[in-house]
């Protein structure tokens, strides 16, 4: 809003709170003045007058606002959206816990020794609260603050085995022969872990059965169940597949790639699988029915039609020696991940598309032109991050600056579609979970259509 604007709609609600015009004070209110200034004009109405019907709870929640809690809430919502975390070695992976709390990441040091540590920081303040050594230079790695899961050799298991990196570091997926590729949460209090159990190696290794375990959020084990034979042999004859593995925390789903990709109802039922395809796809959940799969330099959008996955969309992408990470920003519904890059040392490019067309989004997010090498989310979104070499780049809040944005509207703008991103903000402050009302309450009023004046 200009500044001739609000001189204008100033001047208009002093005349009319002097001529006792209430109502039409009401109704400039909701229809002209930002709701960041609102609080400054309620003072002006007769404490006696209220309106009638259903914008009787706005106003009485705006009366209710101490002048300035708005805007001090819009502060806070657009203020530094980045928490950089500076980590001692070259990160390895890492993970955010399900409620966005906690980082964790697996480092290797700076010296030729491939020394291995796990370090967890909290993401209030950005502090190191735990630290020990470890041996896993593991790409998979889930945590939840106080019990970080990951992949690590305890003898005599020659492979990499599921350890719940306490002091204890204990065991839970013992399997003799188990490699596991990949972990994902189905919620805030259980995952699952996708591998092969090897009954036997050697020089002519046994056929490996694919598993689905599944994990409560303490490392309990629920449920084991065989998946269905989709394996692909390498020359060297332990060439694994499935490799990736997605989860929708909204319906429980899993996504798994392989010859064919599948969106699973846990623990095994195949709603829809797609055609055979060229293999190993970084996998996300757009909707129940809807994936995003990077890799073989592509990024491609595929829908379940019925029980079939059929691609829909795609564009190309620069070759990553570590993947493309893509990871859906449901605020805005849009898909980031990193583009490979003429130097492939430096990392991948950090590139937001449209979750509907894949077309380049314009205008700056909280991480353009940033280069890393892995991205990571919460579960359901309402944090992500990116981890360069040394350092990981948090994003405090990714629907924060949207709703600083709708805060700057009148009221009686605010539509149904804007819900959805008051639920994503994390309300640190008072005033910002005071905006939150206000915002709620002004959007469900307007969604009805229905703003009287008396």
């Amino acid at each position: 809003m200009t500044g001739t604007d609000r001189r204008g709609w100033q001047d208009t609600a002093a005349k009319l709170a002097e001529e006792r015009r209430w109502v039409d004070l009401w109704d400039l209110v909701r229809q002209r003045v930002p709701l960041v200034e609102a609080d400054r004009v309620l003072p002006l109405f007769d404490e006696r007058w209220r309106p009638d019907g259903p914008a009787r709870p706005l106003f009485d929640l705006l009366a209710a606002t101490p002048a300035g809690t708005v805007e001090e809430a819009c502060a806070t919502l657009t203020a530094d959206p980045l928490l950089e975390i500076p980590v001692d070695g070259w990160i390895v992976t890492g993970s955010l816990s399900p409620d966005g709390r906690w980082l964790a990441v697996c480092t290797r040091g700076w010296t030729s020794i491939r020394r291995h540590e796990l370090q967890v920081f909290d993401l209030d303040d950005g502090r190191q609260v735990a630290r020990r050594a470890g041996d896993a230079d593991s790409g998979v790695m889930l945590n939840k603050g106080t019990s970080i899961f990951g992949m690590d050799w305890i003898p005599p298991n020659p492979f990499l085995g599921l350890v719940r990196n306490a002091t204890e570091r204990t065991m839970l997926q013992p399997e003799e022969f188990s490699l596991i590729a990949a972990l994902s949460w189905l919620d805030h209090d259980r995952f699952a872990v996708l591998a092969r159990h090897y009954p036997r190696l050697g020089r002519d290794p046994e056929p490996a059965a694919c598993h689905l375990t599944y994990y409560t959020g303490d490392g309990e084990r629920i449920e084991e169940v065989t998946m269905e034979e989709d394996l692909v042999w390498g020359e060297q004859g332990l060439n694994i597949l499935p490799s990736h593995m997605a989860a929708d925390p909204s319906f429980g789903r899993l996504a798994v790639d392989g010859r064919t990709l599948r969106i699973i109802e846990p623990p095994c039922h195949v709603l829809a699988r797609s055609p055979e395809q060229e293999h190993y796809r970084e996998l996300c959940f757009l909707s129940p029915d809807r994936l995003a799969a990077a890799g073989n330099e592509c990024l491609e959008i595929w829908q379940a039609t019925g029980a079939t996955l059929e691609r829909v969309q795609g564009i190309g992408l620069r070759p990553r020696r570590r993947g493309h990470c893509p990871i859906l920003i449901p605020q805005r519904q849009e898909i980031m991940f990193l583009d490979g890059t003429s130097d492939s040392n430096k990392g991948g490019e950090v590139r937001y598309v449209d979750a509907e067309t894949l077309t380049d989004v314009t205008g700056s997010r909280e991480l353009s032109d940033s280069i890393g090498v892995e991205l990571w989310r919460t579960p359901d979104g309402s944090r992500h991050a990116l981890a360069t070499e040394s350092a990981v780049h948090v994003v405090r809040d990714p629907a924060a600056g949207a709703v600083a944005t709708l805060a700057e509207r009148p009221p009686s703008t605010l539509r149904p579609a804007d819900l959805p991103v008051f639920d994503s903000v994390r309300p640190a402050t008072g005033p910002v979970r005071h905006l939150l009302a206000l915002l709620r309450t002004a959007t469900r009023l307007a969604w009805n259509g229905r703003f009287p004046g008396r």
